[in-house]
């Protein structure tokens, strides 16, 4: 309960395969908030990297996020979740995420992630050249749910490509990096006058199943005529 009281019988937030670990939980005046290091994107048996999930559970015991949701899946190392939530409701996580210089050198350094309302999924890197960015926010994307998928910073009035694979295999690709290979799904659209787009309301549901979204620009400007996005990994939920 909301006063710290455990309200029975016991019930669990994942049966995600693999390993969870480390949990952590805390309360931000109105729902309770879950965190663990989570093993479910491991490749091999050794693999120890381990990415953060989380779930939203109500004082009633009811878990919002079946399974739980990403909320730091980068490719390096992410351990020891941590809360804290202020008088005024925000909350915010504590991650250790490993980190290099170079293939030689690692060390884990602390980052603080405030945990708002809106969810966004997980950014996977690979942007540029260019300075697009795309974002897909909002609910996780469980049946019924939906969220924003938005392109900032890319060149205005300009045909642009949204790509989706259901695998992630970056290749080199006009100066930049392609993730979403092979393309399963291809989208033009036309930028507008600040170099934006967005598709509003995309639904969740369908899933469980990943899918890698991308943006390919026109530009001018860039020495292969193509800005290329972030690649953003979209997790379809039951």
């Amino acid at each position: 309960m909301a006063d710290g009281t455990f309200l029975g019988p016991k019930f669990q937030l994942s049966t995600a395969f693999d390993e969870q670990l480390w949990p952590a939980a805390t309360w931000d005046g109105t729902q309770f908030v879950a965190a663990w290091e989570d093993k479910r994107n491991s490749v091999v048996h050794f693999d120890e990297r381990t990415d953060i999930y989380g779930a939203r559970v109500t004082a009633d015991g009811v878990v919002l996020d079946p399974g739980g949701i990403p909320l730091v899946a980068e490719p390096e190392v992410e351990i020891r979740p941590t809360f804290m939530t202020t008088t005024g409701g925000t909350t915010l996580m504590a991650v250790s995420t490993l980190r290099s210089d170079d293939a030689s050198t690692g060390a884990f350094r602390l980052g603080i992630h405030e945990m708002s309302g809106e969810f966004c999924q997980a950014d996977l890197g690979f942007a540029g050249p260019g300075d697009a960015v795309l974002s897909v926010c909002g609910e996780p994307l469980v049946s019924g749910a939906t969220a924003d998928l938005v392109l900032t910073g890319a060149a205005p009035n300009s045909v642009a490509w949204l790509v989706a694979s259901l695998t992630v295999d970056p290749q080199p690709f006009m100066g930049g990096t392609l993730v979403p290979l092979p393309i399963l799904l291809q989208v033009p659209v036309i930028t507008d006058a600040t170099g934006g787009h967005a598709i509003p309301g995309f639904s969740g549901g369908g899933g469980p199943v990943d899918v890698c979204v991308q943006f390919a620009v026109e530009d001018a400007t860039q020495p292969f005529g193509f800005a290329m996005s972030n690649a953003v990994t979209v997790e379809l939920l039951p």
